[in-house]
């Protein structure tokens, strides 16, 4: 699969890339990607917290820790003795 950044839009302060896959625009792989970032950006945020996360998402717990195992961001271990 090949992918390439067609261009960009910045909102606000946010930087989006528009992602052609295999020539097309993939919405479905563009949307995931948006949504791995907002929970590697929250989930740093709030030092791998599960349950701030969730919270400061407005997303039940599970439903939450159901989007990591799919979406496998690049975010913290939760710490230990931390309710997660």
């Amino acid at each position: 699969m090949n992918l390439a950044v067609a261009h960009s839009a910045t909102v606000g302060e946010i930087f989006i890339p528009v992602v052609l896959v295999d020539g097309a625009l993939n919405y479905h792989q563009l949307v995931d990607e948006c949504r791995r970032d907002i929970l590697e950006i929250v989930l740093i945020a709030t030092d791998g917290n599960r349950t701030q996360a969730a919270r400061l998402l407005g997303l039940q717990r599970t439903y939450l820790l159901r989007l990591i195992r799919t979406l496998q961001p690049d975010i913290p271990a939760p710490r230990r003795g931390v309710k997660a």
